[in-house]
């Protein structure tokens, strides 16, 4: 059957091609007949772009005024030097003098493992303590609550947007400083989790143990392409509203209306605003793209609560918008704290120093955080001048004084550190943070006495111990060497209800290692895969090696089993857990974990014994080697390759002879000479005379490469 295929083959394609050349020599005599006449060619119609509708201009619809603060200009652009006095508010509010600023132009913008933590024994403060501090009022800033009792999650980047955005411009204001939003979040439950709602009076109570003067509370509705904003300010220190009030405006003018709530809360906390902090607060902030808006917001809220990790992993798409958007600045803002948390100093320090450039000597608490990154990146010198930039702010002079004394800590210097803090509460007065931090420098001393002691006055002062401050315990009491118990009890503290505090449980399981408790590791490096499957993908391993190693089997198996349930790929894996189902006697599991793994470098042979251990048979892998057979189709190859191109070779001549053909007859044609007609007639002959050879020839060609095509058939047919 396949002889009569291959002659046929043959047969049809010699005789296609034999009679194409047949007809081409046979042509009429090219001087007595017209040429023929090639059909036009329609032209393809051009793609019309679609019409796109130009954006309708909407009226601009002039928003009233702002009540906006009385401006006092000062004689010297010094805002130091004259301060207002901050108001005090009363149980009667008296009406607020009507601040009037320089208005700002509207601007129109396009399962974990369970760990019982043992009983705390570090003092607690009562709950009806007051909280004693010194240093100026603090605010508390809610994250803006979504207003409907539902959950949302497509304008959560309103949310996360608006906190930061009040957290920047809010601390601008004189006399103030802003709870930072890693310090709410370890002390109220869920306030980074975006999707939950926390209620007023858990901001209340938050605010309260902090020993906050002023809470921010504020809700959000979107409608449409709007938003609707209700902002509270609530005094603490008397139990009263200071100001409610309710905000709309369109998401195109989205920082126009947060600048509207911010002058508002300036007017009733500050009264007079200097020029200088006039001129800050309308600084724009925010990106030129609405789009690059909601993409970081959605970035910072879909990060949540930062472990380092989740820093890690977030900061790369945070640079990617400030690529994009080198003017938007509360993205730098948070690009930096996230850094930060990261151990990445240099970087946050970098993004600080470009906030400090444009925002300058008027935003001295930007100086009071760069002096944290430069402490906890080593820099000890920079942070102490960092810090006394900030004193020149004189309310943030106690601020910036602890901030040196946890630089000389930092430095090592424990004696100049407690001898600063020392001196501040003589200046201050009675202060709670200012014992938990002499306590830290106790415990750094060794005397673990004493720092029980200021642990018990900072509880008597209104302090109480939230997650971060367990977590530095933890790591002092780690460091000493002497009191192992003491710093697990404080990490085991500083997990959380939840237990998923992902530093506390790497903390914990190094000092676990290094107390030669293995299996307690193990069951740090689980619970930190539970946290967070991806980032800690490489720890189940860990903990099933250091089960195999303490001769807990099962448990070996257990983590080696869900490292493979969740689709992760390691050898190693495979082959240890095949292993220990060989010892069980699950001949089937082991063979089905590790087939096709016996060609493997440095597991086959462990492989093979698995294999024969079960009673499978040896696989034989036949490598193919070079044969006489594979040298003919070599040649039968380079035939077919000759044979293309010389039948392609020759239709290109061919198509080229014929165009050559026609230019002459054009000529010929409309030539009376006689002897130009007669050296034409010579031209044409032999052009037509190379065409026909080069045409004959893709003749052969092609003939040949049917030959190649065909013959190896009909030869293998016969064998």
């Amino acid at each position: 059957m396949r002889f009569i295929l291959a002659v046929q083959l043959i047969v049809l394609l010699s005789f296609g091609f034999i009679s194409s050349i047949s007809s081409v020599s046979a042509q009429d005599d090219p001087f007595a007949i017209d040429v023929d006449d090639w059909p036009d060619i329609d032209e393809p119609f051009d793609d019309f772009p679609e019409e796109i509708d130009e954006p309708k201009s909407e009226p601009v619809v002039e928003k009233p005024p702002v009540k906006e603060p009385v401006v006092e200009k000062p004689p010297v652009k010094e805002p130091v030097a004259e301060k207002p006095p901050v108001k005090e508010p009363v149980a009667e509010k008296p009406p607020v003098k009507e601040p009037i600023v320089e208005k700002k132009q509207p601007i129109v913008k396009p399962e974990p493992v369970k760990t019982v933590a043992p009983k705390v024994s570090i003092p607690l403060p009562s709950v009806n303590s007051t909280v004693k501090r010194s240093g100026p009022p603090l605010i508390l800033i809610s994250r803006p609550v979504y207003a409907p009792y539902s959950t949302e999650a497509k304008t959560q980047y309103i949310a996360a947007i608006a906190e930061s955005y009040f957290h920047f411009k809010i601390g601008m204001l004189p006399g103030f400083q802003v709870l930072s939003q890693e310090k709410i979040a370890h002390n109220l439950q869920y306030f980074r989790d975006f999707s939950r709602r926390v209620s007023r009076a858990s901001y209340i109570e938050t605010a309260k143990k902090l020993g906050a003067s002023y809470l921010f509370y504020q809700e959000y509705e979107p409608q449409g392409k709007s938003v609707k904003f209700e902002i509270e300010v609530y005094s603490l220190a008397d139990n009263n509203k200071v100001l409610s009030s309710t905000h709309n405006f369109d998401l195109k003018d989205f920082e126009d209306g947060l600048y509207e709530c911010v002058m508002e809360i300036a007017g009733e906390l500050v009264g007079s605003i200097p020029v200088d902090i006039q001129k800050i607060l309308g600084e724009n902030v925010l990106a030129k793209s609405s789009k690059s808006i909601e993409r970081f917001g959605a970035l910072v809220a879909s990060a949540g609560e930062y472990s380092q990790a989740k820093a890690e992993a977030v900061i790369p798409e945070y640079e990617k918008v400030l690529k994009q958007e080198s003017q938007f600045h509360i993205a730098r803002y948070v690009t930096a704290a996230a850094c930060a948390i990261a151990n990445q100093f240099d970087k946050a320090i970098e993004h600080q120093d470009k906030l400090i450039s444009i925002f300058g000597n008027s935003y001295p608490d930007l100086y009071l955080q760069l002096a944290s990154y430069y402490r906890e990146g080593g820099r000890h010198s920079d942070a102490i001048y960092a810090a006394e930039k900030a004193k020149q702010e004189s309310t943030l002079e106690i601020p910036a004084n602890i901030e040196i004394a946890m630089a000389y800590e930092a430095k090592g210097d424990l004696q100049r550190a407690q001898s600063e803090y020392l001196s501040i509460l003589q200046k201050g007065g009675e202060d709670g943070e200012i014992y938990f931090q002499l306590a830290l420098v106790s415990i750094g001393l060794g005397n673990l006495s004493q720092s029980s002691q200021y642990l018990s006055k900072a509880a008597s002062a209104g302090r109480s111990l939230d997650r971060g401050d367990y977590y530095d315990l933890g790591l002092r009491y780690a460091a000493l060497g002497t009191a192992n118990d003491k710093a697990i009890e404080a990490f085991q503290n500083s997990m959380g209800i939840q237990k998923d505090n992902e530093d506390a449980w790497r903390q914990l399981a190094e000092l676990y290692s290094n107390m030669g408790r293995q299996a307690d590791a193990a069951e740090c490096y689980i619970s930190l895969f539970h946290i967070s499957n991806e980032a800690y993908k490489d720890y189940l391993p860990k903990a099933g090696m250091i089960y195999e190693s303490e001769g807990m089997r099962e448990k070996a198996k257990d983590a080696y089993a869900l490292f493979i349930a969740r689709n992760y790929h390691n050898k190693e894996v495979n082959l240890r857990l095949a292993k220990l189902e060989v010892e069980d006697g699950n001949c089937d599991d082991a063979v089905e974990l590790v087939y096709g793994m016996d060609t493997i470098t440095g597991i086959g042979e462990d492989v093979r014994q698995i294999m024969q251990q079960c009673g499978q048979p040896e696989r034989r892998v036949v490598i193919p080697t070079e044969t006489g057979e594979q040298k003919k189709w070599a040649g039968v190859f380079f035939w077919r390759v000759v044979s293309g191109a010389v039948s392609l070779g020759g239709a290109g001549l061919g198509y080229f002879c014929n165009t050559k053909i026609d230019d002459n007859l054009k000529a010929y044609r409309d030539e009376r000479r006689p002897h130009h007609v007669e050296r034409l007639h010579d031209e044409i002959e032999k052009w037509q005379l190379m065409r026909n050879l080069s045409y004959m020839g893709a003749g052969v060609g092609a003939v040949s490469l049917s030959c190649s095509i065909a013959l190896p058939i009909l030869f293998s047919s016969r064998k």
